[in-house]
């Protein structure tokens, strides 16, 4: 009896033990399984402006709910505020008006990813104390918001609804993606997460969106080009090529980079003319470029300038240089615009195209006329006309200008209109120098 007893009690005392070995086990397992649960969801609940760690990367959460890369830390990641620490070791009383990885306790006057002391992502116009600034007029990216220094607060301008980028406090790009395209956007390297853009990589040389990288600091093979975004024109597309070791910005593209290439893409082709307005452009490798201002306008089925042009009632053709016999040759020779009635203008007729000086416009005192050809009574000291280089002619002419007009008291010498000066003079006839405009 006394030996059934015995067992019996060293029996529940095994079953005592067992229980309590099970139960802490079990409360062990628990203890371990809420803080593995505790930590899946650190990791994957996404609230608009929160931050967090993966590996050494700073991520932040955007207002579509996914988490974006926000910044490489070089200096590791800090766990407790999801930014990256701002010095080896240390993130601590850092005071800090631009970096895109402050740490919690920073003070931060232009951060693009504020502490998590921040009450309000969200309002239009936050300004509450924690969000005071010190630059007027300056921007900065807090989460997902484009904000503005005003007054001393940082007032919300847009919402970005892919995204603010932190560099050039710029709204990222446009919807019109498909997953996994990549693109240059503000200068970084984005890539399309989802149907919408997100950085990928911040790049402060330029970006290679064709190979998917940031153009390097340094190259080593002359005239190799990449397309980019050309920071001088505001993040149009560009073209840069490699030479002597170093990127250089070669162009701005009118309307795309070929990425194949790293050439922007032609608009036209060699040679060809086409107007804008009274300038006659040319297609020099596969670009447009001013060839010349046509003063008698641009033809606009040809694209270069018109041959001859109507001013004050008479038609004039294009000038040509010529000795003032040559000019008269030419003029009594020449079959131009359908008409062959050309001739060299009298010294009336060229004055009429002087613009700018009054003395010697027709009319002005100047008194060397059709009527009055004398070298010593007509000529006198308004025929000397105006400054030197400004625009005096109506056709955009510089230079001696021939007259069919000789002198009344020495058949020698001829009048002409000097459009340098807009004055008005005579030289010998056999000077091999001057030009002709035509008359009819």
């Amino acid at each position: 009896m006394k030996k059934n007893f015995i067992c019996s009690l060293l029996f529940a005392a095994m079953l005592f033990m067992i229980g309590c070995g099970s139960s802490n086990e079990e409360n062990n397992d628990n203890n371990g399984n809420e803080s593995g649960s505790n930590d899946d969801n650190n990791s994957s609940e996404c609230t608009t402006g929160n931050f967090k760690c993966i590996g050494s990367e700073s991520h932040y959460c955007n207002s579509n709910g996914s988490w974006v890369y926000d910044a490489r830390c070089e200096n590791g990641c800090d766990s407790s505020t999801g930014k990256c620490n701002t010095n080896s070791g240390s993130n601590n009383n850092d005071t800090d008006s631009g970096d895109s990885s402050d740490s919690a306790n920073n003070t931060d006057s232009g951060d693009s990813s504020d502490s998590a002391n921040d009450n309000d992502n969200s309002d239009s116009s936050d300004t509450s104390a924690d969000l005071t600034c010190t630059t007027e007029g300056a921007f900065r990216c807090n989460g997902d918001l484009k904000q503005e220094c005003k007054s001393g607060t940082w007032n919300t301008l847009e919402e970005c609804n892919y995204g603010c980028d932190p560099v050039t406090k710029k709204c990222l790009g446009s919807t019109e993606c498909k997953t996994g395209e990549y693109e240059c956007i503000a200068g970084n390297l984005s890539y399309c997460n989802n149907n919408f853009w997100e950085i990928k990589e911040k790049c402060e040389y330029g970006c290679d969106a064709a190979n998917r990288q940031c153009l390097p600091e340094d190259c080593w093979t002359t005239r190799i080009y990449l397309c980019g975004d050309s920071k001088e024109a505001g993040f149009s597309y560009a073209s840069y090529y490699c030479e002597d070791g170093v990127w250089h910005y070669d162009k701005t593209c009118p309307e795309d980079c070929d990425k194949s290439t790293g050439k922007c893409k032609a608009v036209c082709t060699l040679g060809e003319y086409k107007c804008e307005g009274d300038n006659s452009m040319l297609c020099e490798d596969g670009f447009w470029v001013k060839s010349k201002t046509c003063p008698l306008g641009c033809n606009s089925s040809t694209g270069k300038c018109n041959d001859c042009g109507t001013i004050n009632g008479k038609t004039w053709s294009f000038p040509t240089s010529a000795s003032w016999s040559g000019a008269k040759t030419h003029c009594d020779n020449l079959t131009l615009c359908g008409y062959s009635d050309w001739r060299l203008p009298s010294i009336s007729e060229l004055r009429t195209l002087i613009q700018n000086c009054p003395a010697t416009v027709t009319g002005g005192s100047c008194g060397v006329t059709d009527s009055c050809l004398s070298s010593s009574e007509c000529k006198n000291d308004a025929c000397s006309g105006c400054s030197i280089d400004s625009k005096y002619s109506k056709l955009g002419d510089r230079g001696i200008f021939w007259s069919s007009s000789v002198l009344s008291d020495n058949s020698g010498y001829a009048w002409y209109v000097d459009f340098h000066y807009g004055s008005v003079g005579y030289s010998v006839k056999t000077s091999p120098y001057g030009y002709v405009r035509c008359v009819r």
